[in-house]
């Protein structure tokens, strides 16, 4: 809900960005949204490497294990949000937490998630004239994507259905433990 609720109000600044030509610094700081969705995300998939790896106590105990597991791999920047996606999707795959249809979804989510995470980390905004913001970013080749609200909409949307999907794996992990 924070997810959808935070890229709406993406949407309406984009729309104030560009009935008033509002200048760039002050959109920037709202990428900075996106990257927090996205880190959102990525804390789904160590959760769910964790809870595969070294489970919760029957009360939500943490054991000293899962904590070390947790500050000194899942949360460091050699594990990557890569490995993180690639780990968490064979232990959604070896557990069967989602299938068919909804696993595939969740993969393709999960990589558009990263490519957007890496253009806003990695990538830059300009503001062309002509054609509005541009998100410029390398992707197997240089991309630029418009930042419009259509843009605003399907990341929202993408945001919402990844979450959803991961919330859907891990309440039947839990499910399952019981």
């Amino acid at each position: 809900m924070l997810i959808k609720a935070l890229t709406k109000y993406l949407v309406c600044s984009v729309s104030l960005l560009f009935h008033f030509r509002i200048p760039i610094h002050r959109f920037l700081s709202n990428e900075s949204v996106s990257l927090w969705a996205a880190l959102e995300i990525e804390k789904k998939l160590e959760k769910i490497i964790a809870d595969y790896l070294i489970p919760t106590g029957s009360k939500g105990e943490v054991s000293e294990e899962r904590a070390f597991l947790g500050t000194h791999i899942l949360e460091t920047s050699t594990f990557t949000y890569a490995s993180k996606k690639h780990v968490a999707e064979k232990v959604i795959q070896a557990k069967s937490l989602l299938t068919g249809k909804e696993r595939s979804r969740l993969e393709k989510c999960l990589s558009k998630v990263m490519t957007f995470r890496n253009a806003f980390a990695h990538g830059g905004i300009i503001d062309d004239t002509k054609r509005g913001f541009i998100l410029k970013y390398y992707r197997n080749g240089h991309k630029e994507q418009p930042v419009d609200d259509q843009f605003f909409t399907e990341l929202e949307t993408l945001y919402s259905e990844t979450d959803s999907l991961l919330k859907k794996a891990m309440d039947r992990y839990s499910e399952m433990k019981q």
